[in-house]
């Protein structure tokens, strides 16, 4: 014991010999092998550990100090890449071709829904569609180049036409007035908006005429190489 006391820098700190059984008495019940008047104390032989172990000790200290402000420096940059992983890729990430058949399937998709047999299927050529009836047309450029012959078997006709075109405004027209012109069905479609799981979403309007209009918001999923929908939901009709 008085080797390990001396190897921690600890003065007078020697062990006593144990009293013999059956001698002593009370003594024996209060054997110290320390010497010292109180327990064992350790803490006085941390604060009175040698000069390089106090340095080590400062360091370590200092060493776990940095570790703490590094760690949620770590965690930003870990939620940092996980946000610009999930944030949903802008539509020109999209080929030509995937817009086309996203563009396709919704516009097959309703006019199945409208469970008519149209003579005429007019697109609108510009991606202007309301999906809710206050807001602005979206302003989402030209529909891509190629979605008219996607569109071909839809109808007799299928053709790009804006609404002036496609709609005759005559306010002496018979019927609902506002009526898709040689009775057909105009379709409005929207920007392509990826979302964070791998669906996409766009609206997809239709006039018909003044009490026969209506969006609706599709959902597509790719699934086995094609793309497919998932949900159709109806927005506003008038």
């Amino acid at each position: 014991m008085t080797g390990f006391a001396g190897a921690w820098g600890v003065e007078g700190l020697t062990a006593s010999p144990r009293p013999e059984a059956g001698t002593g008495g009370a003594a024996a019940s209060r054997w110290n092998p320390t010497g010292a008047v109180g327990v064992f104390n350790v803490r006085a032989i941390i604060w009175r550990m040698p000069q390089g172990w106090q340095a080590f000790a400062r360091d370590m200290q200092e060493v776990a100090m940095k570790l703490t402000q590094l760690v949620p420096a770590a965690l930003a940059l870990a939620l940092t890449l996980l946000v610009v992983a999930l944030v949903p890729a802008p539509t020109a990430d999209l080929s030509q071709g995937e817009q086309v058949a996203i563009y396709a399937t919704a516009v097959r998709h309703l006019v199945a829904q409208s469970r008519s047999t149209w003579p005429v299927v007019f697109v609108e050529p510009r991606l202007v569609a309301r999906v809710k009836p206050a807001e602005p047309p979206a302003d989402g450029g030209p529909v891509p180049a190629g979605l008219v012959e996607a569109l071909q078997g839809l109808a007799p006709r299928v053709e790009l036409a804006s609404a002036d075109e496609a709609i005759n405004r005559d306010p002496n027209q018979p019927g609902w007035g506002m009526a898709t012109r040689d009775g057909g069905i105009l379709v409005t479609l929207g920007p392509i908006q990826p979302q964070p799981d791998g669906t996409v979403v766009l609206g997809a309007q239709w006039h018909v005429h003044a009490v026969n209009a209506g969006c609706y918001e599709y959902r597509l999923r790719r699934a086995g190489g094609v793309w497919i929908v998932v949900e159709a939901a109806l927005r506003w009709l008038s």
